[in-house]
């Protein structure tokens, strides 16, 4: 092993051991709470560690600016002990404590500058007498103890350069032991002397307690005997008897003071175990101790009156006024909540008689005392308190008891209001309810008309009598409503003669508008945060009729009416807006079926080429659209000067060929083509007189005689080419409605003529010129004669689409020429059309050597847009192929402009159903608000399952869950219809339910259904906005928890219950809820359950679901065999399966019903 290794490992040997030896120090001397033997013990071990040839530790004292050296040692001899002061600043422990760092010297001579200008150390004498040697080598340290220096720690040696970093560190480590060695053993010590001190403490305040027990328990004694003395001699007598326990009270007595003599009587003094004769003191005349204390309301305590006397300025002594002289005396004031009672007093013949203590046990006797005098006080005012009391008592009870019937009978008016769903029926409700609360002789609620400015009184009632509907205009500031509504604040008069200026100063009292003048009434303003509703009234013929708690009634009656006003109003709008909806949705669906009819009428009329086959494929779709049980076209015949019909169908026959002379001006075909005007009549022998003055009806060419027709004359540009009919059998068959469809429809008719006219004329033409057919210029020039007579535009191209030629139809239609067109356009089909497609559609043309019809959009020479119908048509060769292609216009602008309309029409109509679909969530909202929330149903039902699917955002069916005198109800109830009319009546049929049991106490399920029947019928007979068969079918359980009891009646709906695996179902009366002849009572059924039987109640709306692949009902039967295949299944899952099974089976089918089902498990 080489050297370096060697010395390390010896070094770390040594360090080892040092650290081992620290720890030991440390150890041992924080063990120990003897100061000698810790530093002793600690000198041991360093010089174990070191050359502590002197060693020393200095206790620092700040307080006496000491260091006290209780144990300094130079070679293994004792110091002396000695002490240091620390004011003289040139000593190295000094130095050590101020700057609270180490001091490290290993020459002394050469070193000690570094702290001072003079070496400080001096050779003291030992325990012997010899003299110390000189010192070489120190090491000086700060002993602290949390950021404390509580003294130093100090190695010298005799030697030079003895000591090193690690000795300094090594001693550093023994400070730290040290100073928690020292810090532990001062505070033992410390304790020691303190603990002595308090067990001295304890001693005397252990005798102390005691005797302050025994009077405290003396006093409390005193106190519970003397609290129930009804008389000054009697708590006189019994606290005398036991205050003589406590001191020397051989004089003790109670004065009262009497307010009217203004004196302190002395009703009962006993000296001596003697009562002495009343006597008083005057507390404005005498000046003693009795009077000083209680007019100072302050303690007098004497202990030697005779020299004592004059500290409380009282007169020089003359004698007692009764009894013996008293040479120590306590008066204590006696007060009771700031009023003042008198004062109590002890007394001794004897000097020096009280100390402090015994000021402290009258201070508490006083209060015991005063305690005991008012109870005597009270006890002699009881009777007659208790008599005024009682009077209150009755008269509050009585209030109490008013107020609690006020305020269910307040609630009662507000649930039954708060289901009405008119103003008349709501003012009739509060009318028959509030004369029981006050003087309501008079009641009115009026509500805001903006858009007229003023106040609607729809239904007020004077003297039980309704009065006729009424208005107050806002601006007759002259009235009270108008008062209360426009400054939104409350009106209350009494007299209206002396208080109407209150409110109108200055103006002559308003005559009624309706009824007769009244003495005293309440305007109360109806109002929501965000909303002036109107205002209620009540008004009466007395004087003085109304107090501050019938407004507060009022008050209280508002809050309702404003939740039954905008109930009321929302049932109105929704109402309103359902029907708009409705009427809009029919209109929109019904419009855009027939744009669509139109637009395929269209598509198939263009392509034939006859009249007849228009006239037939028009009369094969117009029926339809309207009634059309004649319809014909008929074409104007310029050579004969008439008006042909080839091809008229009346009730779906075709009739022979017949025609209209222009010369026949009593026609309304000639009227309509003459005049180029539309013929409508809708009932021949009223209208035909306005359009043929004093003329006589003709004869129909052929056929019956209609009732009502439409003609239209055809048109196109300035070329008159006939008129179209439609005509019916009844009377008022058109509308304007069908006349705008028809004008379509003669757009079609219009153009579909022109293709079959210039089809006709071109077979004709082609047929002629078969010979000369090769002679591309003359066809040309042939087809171009033809394409000019059509008004509609005609293009004729080569087989590669390049534009050969344009008829002047074109040119009038879209302002360009062949030349202006190739360049400004392009002169190819290609590049004019504006149909993405055109490339695919001449290819089809050329392909299928058939024509083709597609619409598109182009420009016109000033950029105006234009549509056309476009029919391109091959032209073929001898050789079959396709020579030429011949494109022929149909301008369908004004068709694309009524269809952008009805688009933005669809827009707006769109936009109100978002309106009103907005409303109806609303309805929804206060819909979800009368249903059980889960944790009710949680809670009242734990083993069951409500499936809840409405049909529409809000349903007619809804579930009712309730427990009420021991007993779970709950119910599935179907409202008639769906929707927003649906679910008004189930807030209808809810109220009626919570009314039955809650207010008249009912739990029996067929009685609970006769009365809901009975609520129902009033509330659709006081509302002539609900339909006369308006109702709901129910099926209503009470259950019984401890028997397992369950009763059930059904209006209409049945109960399954599911046992041991077989189902028996219980039905309800064929009867539903609401009008309904030959009506019985309901039947109840009481069935007995066992564990894990089921119920289950439940709507039509799933069981008659259309679905599956037949697209049939779901039925009843598959109903019961899965309820009856899910037993042994947890509730939630059959919830579950109920609801996938139901979305399954309805497929891409419409939902039919709201669906509701409960299902509860025993």
């Amino acid at each position: 092993m080489s050297k370096v290794p060697r010395t390390k490992t010896k070094s770390l040997e040594t360090e080892l051991n040092t650290l081992k030896t620290l720890s030991d120090i440390g150890r041992e001397i924080t063990s120990t709470l003897d100061l000698e033997k810790i530093l002793f013990t600690v000198y041991k071990k360093v010089n174990k560690l070191m050359d502590a040839t002197i060693f020393g530790i200095g206790l620092y004292q700040p307080e006496k600016k000491l260091i006290e050296y209780k144990l300094a040692i130079a070679e293994s001899k004792k110091y002396k002990p000695y002490t240091k002061d620390t004011k003289n600043k040139n000593q190295f422990p000094v130095w050590c404590i101020e700057n609270k760092t180490h001091i490290f010297i290993n020459d002394l001579n050469k070193e000690y500058k570094k702290y001072f200008n003079k070496n400080p150390l001096l050779r003291r004498e030992l325990e012997d007498g010899s003299m110390e040697k000189v010192v070489q080598s120190l090491l000086y340290l700060p002993i602290i103890v949390k950021k404390k220096v509580i003294g130093i720690i100090t190695v010298q040696s005799y030697k030079k350069n003895v000591y090193s970093t690690y000795h300094l560190n090594v001693l550093q480590n023994i400070a730290s032991y040290a100073g928690m060695a020292i810090e532990n053993a001062q505070h033992f010590h410390s304790i020691e002397a303190k603990v002595t001190e308090r067990t001295a403490d304890i001693i005397r305040q252990q005798k102390e307690i005691e005797n302050s027990y025994q009077n405290t328990k003396l006093l409390s004694d005193i106190g519970r005997e003397i609290a129930a003395s009804l008389s000054v001699k009697e708590i006189v007598e019994k606290a005398y008897n036991s205050v003589n326990k406590l001191m020397d009270a051989t004089s003790f007595g109670i004065a009262i003071f009497n307010k009217e003599k203004k004196r302190l009587n002395f009703i009962y003094y006993i000296e001596s175990g003697e009562p002495l004769p009343f006597h008083y003191a005057d507390i404005e005349k005498d000046n003693r101790p009795a009077t000083w204390c209680f007019n100072q309301q302050k303690e007098v305590f004497i202990n030697d009156y005779l020299k004592e006397y004059k500290k409380y300025k009282l007169n020089k002594p003359k004698g007692a006024v009764v009894g013996e002289f008293t040479h120590s005396l306590i008066y204590l004031p006696l007060t009771s909540k700031n009023k003042q009672i008198g004062v109590i007093t002890v007394q001794s013949f004897n000097r020096h008689a009280y100390k402090e203590y015994h000021l402290d046990i009258i201070r508490n006797l006083a209060v015991y005392v005063v305690n005991a005098l008012e109870n005597a006080r009270l006890y002699q005012d009881m009777e007659a308190e208790v008599k005024l009391r009682t009077v209150e008592v009755i008269k509050q009870k009585e209030e109490i008891e008013k107020s609690y019937h006020d305020t269910k009978l307040l609630s009662e008016i507000g649930r039954e209001i708060t289901a009405s769903l008119s103003v008349e029926e709501i003012t009739g409700k509060v009318y028959k309810s509030v004369n029981s609360l006050m003087d309501a002789t008079v009641l009115a609620i009026a509500l805001h008309e903006p858009e007229n400015n003023r106040l609607c009184f729809p239904g007020d009632i004077e003297k039980g009598k309704k009065l006729q509907l009424s208005y107050e205009d806002l601006k007759d500031e002259n009235r009270s409503a108008v008062w209360c509504f426009k400054n939104q604040k409350q009106m209350v008069i009494n007299d209206f003669s002396n208080e109407y200026h209150n409110y109108f100063a200055g103006k002559v009292r308003a005559k009624p508008l309706r009824g007769e003048a009244v003495e005293s009434l309440i305007y109360l303003p109806l109002s929501t945060p965000n909303k002036q509703l109107g205002v209620i009234t009540v008004q009466s013929f007395r004087k003085n009729a109304y107090t501050e708690y019938q407004l507060n009634i009022l008050k209280t009656l508002a809050i309702y009416v404003v939740i039954a006003v905008e109930n009321a109003n929302l049932y109105e709008n929704l109402k309103k807006r359902t029907q708009e909806t409705e009427t809009q949705k029919e209109e929109i669906e019904k419009s855009y079926n027939n744009t669509k009819l139109l637009s395929e009428i269209g598509r198939g009329i263009t392509t034939s080429l006859s009249v007849e086959e228009i006239s037939q494929n028009v009369y094969k779709n117009v029926n339809t659209l309207m009634d059309a049980a004649v319809f014909g076209i008929a074409l104007f015949n310029e050579k004969e000067g008439r008006l042909d019909f080839p091809g008229v169908i009346e009730n779906g026959e075709k009739m022979p060929f017949g025609y209209n002379l222009l010369s026949d001006e009593n026609r309304p075909s000639v009227l309509s083509f003459t005049n180029q005007t539309e013929v409508v009549i809708n009932d021949f022998e009223k209208d035909y007189g306005m359009y043929f003055p004093g003329k006589v009806r003709l004869a129909p060419v052929s056929g019956e005689y209609p009732e009502s027709i439409i003609y239209i004359p055809l048109s196109t540009g300035n070329k008159q080419l006939g008129v179209i009919t439609v005509q019916s059998f009844r009377k008022n068959a058109y509308t304007e409605y069908h006349l705008s469809i028809l004008r379509n429809l003669a757009i079609y008719i219009v153009i579909a003529l022109e293709n079959a006219r210039l089809y006709g004329n071109m077979e004709a033409e082609v047929k002629l010129r078969t010979a000369e057919i090769e002679k591309q210029n003359e066809e040309l020039e042939k087809l171009s004669i033809v394409a000019s007579e059509t008004d509609n535009a005609v293009i004729i191209a080569g087989p590669d689409g390049e534009i050969q030629w344009v008829n002047a139809g074109f040119t009038r239609i879209t302002g360009y020429t062949l030349k202006t067109l190739k360049e400004k356009c392009g002169g190819n089909l290609k590049e004019i059309s504006g149909n993405p497609k055109i490339k695919e559609i001449v290819k089809e043309c050329i392909d299928k050597r058939k024509f083709v019809v597609y619409e598109l959009m182009n420009k016109t020479i000033t950029g105006k847009d234009i549509w056309f119908q476009t029919m391109l048509t091959p032209i073929i060769g001898k050789d079959g192929n396709v020579r030429n292609l011949v494109a022929i216009d149909s301008d369908i602008t004004k068709l694309k402009q009524i269809e952008m309309e009805m688009r933005t029409q669809n827009e707006i109509i769109s936009e109100k159903n978002k309106h009103i679909t907005d409303s109806i969530n609303y309805a929804k909202r206060i819909q979800n608000a009368i249903l059980p929330s889960d944790e009710v149903i949680k809670n009242i039902l734990p083993n069951s399952f409500v499936l809840f699917k409405p049909k529409d955002i809000v349903s007619g069916d809804f579930y009712w869950i309730t427990e009420k005198q021991g007993k779970l109800f709950f119910a599935v109830v179907d409202c008639t219809g769906h929707g927003v009319p649906g679910a008004f009546v189930s807030i209808i049929g809810h109220n009626g339910l919570y009314r039955a049991v809650n207010e008249f106490g009912l739990t029996k399920p067929s009685e609970i259904l006769d009365k809901l029947n009975e609520l129902v019928e009033e509330t659709f007979r006081q509302n002539n906005e609900m339909q006369i068969n308006d109702g709901m079918d129910i099926a209503l359980c009470s259950y019984d928890r401890s028997s397992k009891t369950l009763e059930f009646a059904g209006a209409n709906n049945p109960l399954y219950h599911i046992s041991s695996g077989e189902l028996a179902e219980i039905k309800g009366d064929k009867q539903p809820i609401g009008a309904f002849d030959n009506r019985k009572k309901f039947e109840n059924h009481t069935i007995n359950l066992k564990e894990n039987d089921s119920i289950y109640v439940f709507s039509d709306g799933y069981a008659d679901q259309f679905g599956g692949i037949s697209g049939k009902k779901f039925k009843y039967n598959q109903f019961k065999n899965m309820l009856l295949s899910l037993q042994g299944t947890a509730m939630s899952k059959q919830h579950s399966v109920l609801n996938n099974t139901f979305i399954n089976w309805m497929g891409d089918y419409e939902q039919l019903d709201d669906i509701c089902v409960i299902g509860m498990k025993v």
